[in-house]
């Protein structure tokens, strides 16, 4: 509707105030709408548990009549011998009676006011559906002449749009693309800052598989610097302390049979002496499981043997383990031993390379995330903070943290070394979460700041835009209620007024033309005589372009001008128009160019013909 009017028309005034009264129940409407919407919704809500109800009782009431045409038509279940439920409650009788009764209830009670219910509440909902589309007939049209208000405005604005409120949306524009830079910046610090917390966790990660690889690395060496052995059966023989039980026996052949069994592992070791304590059998397996028994070596079958050669010697008895009860399971009993350590050691060892592999992934990833972070930081948030910027600038980006632990970890000590290398990246890692935590919180105080001037900038720009509605709603109004006076009282009077030739606007108010055209140093001097100026008839209105002599010449007729007295003719100024009409014929100059000449508007002349140059020079010789 408004678009059809022009903004610097009184209609388009008198249409924004008459839509003021509308927009102004926009919060009201906004409030009864919402109302009703929670008054409907509750309605439909209750007719809701309403109509559940009637349909549960109507179920009740055929699930009744049903039951009461079984029993009365159907032989097994109208048959009380057929049901032993019902032998103590009445029988088939019995049960129809109590249906009977449940469903007068239902039909006569239940049934009705339900209903009734039910058509109450359908028509309170109607009443709420009515009231809720009046009440969004009335949002809406509260809401579209608010909007309306809002485009007229705008649009208002946008037509005559002073210097300031361009200077504002100028400020405006750059305030918004400021603070949305500003928040980039900000989610790039955010994102840089959660790769950093990930490097770290990335870190400590490794630190840990880094310490669960050194723990496997000391269990297979204590694995491989302590084997599995055989007791010595001269230390079981002479260890007291561990004996759990022992028995002797003498033998007829004057040997001794010594029975030990001891306390760690119950096993029962068997040794024959001779009268001097001196060993000579055991049931013990050689160590170098050569397939003979320890005999009077005490460790080994022999001497030679236990060289390691591979050979047994003279003196060696060669008495094969089968000769002695327990030797043999003593033998499996400790390869079994020995095959559990060497493969406790390599379950250690393979433990240990793969949580160095692990480490070796995490620092990998850590890397990676270093390297994105630090690409993904502004430069002009460094620039705009040099403080935290030239510290992170002047920063070693570059953490060294290659794992050199290679296959099997030979060295325990690089383990260590790679820990301590970690932890150091650690503490650089630590120094940059908090520069990137202070850049955070400078950049949120910009984003703040930036914010609060762009509502200053806003607010600035609605006062303005007030400010340009008011200016103009006022010249229309002041207007079009009473027109501006003429230039000259007497031009109402005056001879072109009399023939009809009358402008069809008013002309702005403008100096009277003695002010013009008589100079003030003229008029103020006591050496000149006063001068009245010669009316001009209204017949053409000219407006004239002189032009203004070089110096040398100016001088010259300002000196002439002085000592010859004015030939105008002098006429009372009265009967003077105060101004042309609105329809003026601008004309060139009749007084010739010069070189050094400057053009300019001197003044409205009214007369029916061009004035002399001479006489336009005099007149203008001030």
């Amino acid at each position: 509707m408004s678009h059809a009017l022009d903004v610097l028309s009184l209609e388009f005034f008198q249409l924004y105030d008459s839509l003021a009264e509308d927009a102004s129940r926009v919060e009201e409407s906004t409030t009864a709408l919402e109302r009703a919407r929670s008054e409907r919704d509750a309605t439909q809500s209750e007719l809701a548990m309403q109509q559940n109800d009637l349909q549960k009782i109507r179920a009740l009431i055929k699930e009744q009549q049903d039951r009461i045409h079984l029993i009365t038509t159907h032989w097994f279940y109208g048959t009380t011998l057929f049901q032993p439920q019902l032998w103590l409650r009445g029988g088939c009788t019995g049960k129809k009676r109590r249906a009977e009764k449940k469903l007068n209830v239902a039909t006569n009670e239940k049934l009705p006011a339900s209903v009734a219910s039910v058509n109450e509440s359908e028509a309170r909902l109607s009443q709420k559906l009515r009231i809720v589309e009046e009440q969004l007939r009335f949002f809406e049209v509260a809401a579209n002449a608010a909007s309306e208000r809002e485009g007229m405005k705008a649009r208002a604005v946008i037509e005559n749009p002073s210097n300031e409120i361009r200077r504002l949306q100028r400020e405006e524009a750059v305030s918004i693309s400021r603070l949305k830079h500003s928040k980039t910046e900000l989610e790039s610090l955010d994102t840089v800052a959660v790769k950093i917390g990930g490097r770290q966790k990335e870190h400590n990660e490794a630190i840990k598989f880094l310490k669960k690889a050194l723990t496997h690395r000391d269990r297979h060496d204590v694995l491989k610097n302590n084997p599995v052995e055989l007791p010595r059966p001269i230390d079981v023989l002479r260890n007291t302390e561990q004996h759990e039980t022992s028995s002797e026996a003498w033998l007829p052949n004057g040997t001794k049979s010594v029975l030990i069994r001891t306390k760690h592992d119950h096993q029962k070791h068997l040794f024959r002496v001779d009268k001097h304590n001196r060993l000579l059998m055991t049931n013990s397996p050689c160590p170098n499981d050569c397939g003979f028994l320890v005999t009077w070596n005490g460790t080994y079958c022999c001497n030679a043997c236990a060289s390691g050669t591979g050979c047994h010697g003279r003196r060696c008895e060669r008495m094969p383990i089968k000769s002695q009860e327990g030797a043999k399971a003593k033998l499996s009993k400790w390869k079994a031993e020995q095959k559990k350590r060497d493969k406790d050691m390599n379950a250690e060892l393979t433990s240990c390379n793969q949580n160095l592999e692990m480490a070796k992934k995490c620092m990998q990833a850590a890397d990676q995330l270093g390297a994105e972070a630090l690409v993904s930081i502004a430069s002009s948030v460094l620039d705009r903070h040099p403080g935290s910027g030239n510290s992170f600038r002047h920063m070693d980006h570059i953490i060294a943290t290659s794992l050199r632990g290679g296959c099997g970890c030979s060295q325990v000590e690089s383990i260590h070394q790679e820990i301590a290398g970690v932890e150091r990246a650690q503490g650089t890692l630590t120094e940059q979460v908090s520069i990137v935590e202070h850049l955070v919180r400078l950049v949120k105080d910009d984003v703040e700041r930036l914010e609060q001037g762009l509502l200053t900038v806003q607010s600035l720009e609605e006062e303005e835009s007030n400010q340009i509605f008011r200016r103009l709603r006022e010249q229309v109004c002041c207007s079009t209620a009473s027109a501006p006076p003429p230039m000259n009282p007497s031009f109402i009077n005056s001879e072109y007024m009399a023939t009809g030739l009358q402008t069809t606007a008013a002309v702005p108010s403008a100096p009277m033309e003695e002010d013009i055209l008589v100079s003030n140093v003229e008029t103020s001097s006591e050496f000149t005589e006063p001068r009245l100026v010669e009316p001009m008839p209204p017949a053409a209105t000219i407006i004239e372009t002189c032009t203004v002599p070089p110096r040398d010449t100016r001088q010259a007729m300002q000196a002439s001008h002085h000592s010859q007295p004015s030939t105008m003719s002098r006429t009372s100024y009265e009967n003077v128009p105060a101004s042309a009409p609105e329809a003026t014929i601008i004309g060139a100059s009749s007084v010739p160019a010069q070189q050094d000449a400057i053009p300019m508007v001197s003044a409205t002349l009214v007369s029916a013909t061009l004035v002399p140059e001479a006489e336009t020079m005099q007149l203008f010789s001030c």
